[in-house]
């Protein structure tokens, strides 16, 4: 399932949202040990919003825990990217 929003900034706030609600800003994590590496990757954020064919803007949908404070969305079950030669 996906979050549709009617503007990029909508979309973006949102994601902000969310990603704060899970506690993104973390330190990077050895996949294997689970132990921290500030050395590697950092998770910042929980999507980056696309733009669907019907300029409209998207993400993947959390699980329900992390939605709170998050307003002004659609939830759709399929999108269709903008191609690039649609561009």
């Amino acid at each position: 399932m996906y979050l549709i929003f009617e503007t990029k900034e909508q979309a973006e706030e949102a994601n902000s949202i969310i990603s704060s609600n899970m506690n993104c800003n973390r330190v990077g994590v050895n996949a294997k040990t689970g132990v921290e590496q500030p050395e590697r990757q950092n998770t910042v954020s929980w999507a980056v919003p696309q733009q669907d064919k019907n300029n409209k803007w998207f993400f993947e949908k959390p699980e329900n825990t992390y939605m709170q404070n998050v307003f002004n969305y659609d939830i759709v079950m399929n999108v269709e990217l903008v191609k690039i030669e649609d561009v």
